[in-house]
């Protein structure tokens, strides 16, 4: 069989509306062998390219993935694992002020920096640490300690701390099990010295300090 013949036979068993690679059918033959057999498909209706390396099955009448769809396979096709952005995170938390909708979208990766467009949209991928993916694939509390690490050191006060820490109980013991992978500056604000050596606060206990703290600090500003 050729090349064409293989693309062929790969899409045909997608699902109308699947999206897919290049690379996920390049294996099927040389580079140039696989690019023409692509634009075949397109000419034909059988497929949409949808960005650079990125296709979806069907024709142009059905509607149009999401980015974050494209996004992901993008990501995939290049062994990236993709996550939410920092900024993203801060306005989920109400820690920052929503900002206006744009046309560029920016995500976290675990790999180099890249972008692409995707319609009219350009979306953006930026390096993020180890430590910071795998904390997002958690999920829960670490997504809050995440988003005040993004903030940063000299950004964040008790007052974001308590605002981003509205748990129940068992979410605070799991956000306790997460301070190792963030900088110590951060970990602090959820630990005390005691005799010069740091101890993790009982769950109660960093819970009314925190938000005892802020509405101290709250009251002063408004007295």
């Amino acid at each position: 069989m050729t090349a064409s013949a293989f693309v062929r036979r790969y899409v045909y068993q997608l699902k109308d509306g699947q999206v897919f690679s290049t690379r996920e059918v390049l294996h099927l033959g040389s580079r140039t062998s696989i690019d023409q057999a692509l634009r075949d498909l397109v000419k034909k209706g059988m497929i949409v390219r949808l960005a650079r390396g990125v296709y979806r099955r069907g024709d142009d009448t059905l509607p149009l993935p999401a980015p974050l769809e494209v996004a992901t396979v993008k990501a995939t096709a290049y062994g990236k694992d993709l996550s939410i952005h920092g900024d993203d995170l801060l306005a989920q938390l109400n820690l920052s002020t929503p900002q206006a909708k744009s046309k560029v979208l920016i995500f976290w990766v675990d790999g180099g920096a890249s972008s692409f467009r995707y319609g009219d949209t350009k979306i953006v991928f930026k390096p993020a640490s180890a430590r910071k993916i795998q904390l997002i694939k958690k999920g829960g509390p670490a997504l809050s300690l995440v988003a005040l690490w993004h903030m940063g050191k000299k950004r964040v006060t008790r007052m974001e701390v308590s605002l981003s820490a509205t748990y129940n109980n068992h979410e605070r013991q799991k956000l306790k099990q997460s301070l190792n992978s963030v900088p110590q500056w951060l970990s602090k604000f959820y630990v005390k010295e005691t005799d010069g050596l740091h101890q993790y606060l009982p769950v109660e206990e960093y819970w009314d300090q925190l938000h005892g703290q802020s509405q101290l600090s709250f009251d002063s500003q408004h007295a």
